[in-house]
């Protein structure tokens, strides 16, 4: 749902309080993120146990979920709030200070929500992709499929049964696709 209002910079939307679900900053707007649903609470923390595992064998990065990331063009930054992250090379903790993270992420995941509007959704990956994200997972619980984008009009979309390998952004990474999803609904009787 986008709060249409006086433009904001980005330093007085940085001072407002955070909510919840988070809201996030494009072009002097705000606009709150859907409120996530049951499936998405399990996807992230499938995300988190499955990055968790690769870390402790692969500590190349940090991840996390629910992170706020500013990052763009300087004076036109933005303020997301990708449902879960990699940034490569982030020292443990991401840093000295405890607050946003400046900068792109590596990867950015997007858990689909059932209100998701897909125009808004298409404007926040293309942005990713054109202001230093290198990988973009889009997950869809419902259809259970990942879309992965490089660029903005290069995607490939998995199904659950196949796998999802981490590119030469998360070198030895492979998962299938559906160990990322909430179990498939059973047929009512």
């Amino acid at each position: 749902m986008r709060t249409v209002a006086a433009k904001l910079t980005l330093a007085e939307f940085l001072r407002r309080p955070e909510t919840k679900p988070a809201s996030e900053y494009e072009n002097g707007e705000v606009c709150r993120k859907p409120m996530p649903t049951v499936w998405h609470a399990v996807v992230q923390r499938l995300l988190g146990l499955v990055f968790s595992l690769y870390l402790r064998e692969h500590p190349i990065g940090e991840a996390g979920s629910e992170l706020r990331c500013i990052f763009g063009p300087p004076g036109r930054e933005r303020s997301y709030v990708p449902d879960y992250v990699f940034i490569v090379g982030a020292p443990p903790g991401f840093g000295p200070t405890n607050g946003p993270y400046y900068g792109a992420p590596t990867l950015v995941v997007e858990i689909l929500s059932p209100t998701d509007r897909m125009t808004r959704v298409r404007r926040k990956v293309r942005f990713y992709l054109e202001n230093g994200v290198r990988v973009v997972w889009l997950i869809d619980p419902e259809d259970r499929t990942v879309t992965v984008l490089t660029t903005p009009a290069a995607s490939t979309t998995l199904g659950e049964h196949e796998a999802l390998d981490g590119g030469d952004v998360l070198p030895g990474f492979r998962v299938r696709v559906s160990e990322l999803l909430p179990p498939p609904a059973t047929p009512a009787t």
